[in-house]
């Protein structure tokens, strides 16, 4: 990790109520840390995850509970989420018809949810290893 340091020196004199001379030496010393973009970059790949990630929740929810698809809020969440979960949708030999008013177990919305969890953890480790070797 390369820290980069900037040293303020500031130095004062004056006199003290008794009449004695003062100096005095402030010394601030500033890290700068060179890496601090890779800190907000692993910050901003987390943020895009958890919103993914809320989503999917909320996509697998309304599919298990038989959220009716016509529905503004379910319709827009399931338009949403489709092309995140479009992949894994032939991934196993279940019915995939949502939002039919059906309660379904969307396995294949768990499988994009680890997925992309994976993803967004080797990307946060990748910033990380080339912060470390700037």
């Amino acid at each position: 990790m390369v820290q980069e340091s900037q040293v303020e020196v500031t130095r004062e004199s004056g006199i003290d109520e008794a009449g004695n001379d003062v100096q005095s030496q402030r010394v601030v010393r500033q890290e700068e840390n060179a890496a601090s973009n890779s800190g907000v970059a692993r910050n901003v790949i987390w943020l895009v995850y958890g919103i993914v990630a809320g989503l999917h929740v909320i996509r697998f929810l309304l599919s298990l509970l038989g959220a009716n698809g016509n529905n503004g809020f379910a319709n827009l969440i399931y338009n949403i989420t489709n092309p995140f979960v479009a992949p894994f949708r032939s991934l196993f030999s279940v019915d995939t018809t949502v939002g039919n008013g059906t309660g379904r177990f969307e396995i294949e919305t768990l499988v994009a949810l680890l997925v992309y969890g994976l993803i967004a953890w080797v990307l946060v480790r990748i910033v990380r290893i080339r912060k470390d070797t700037d």
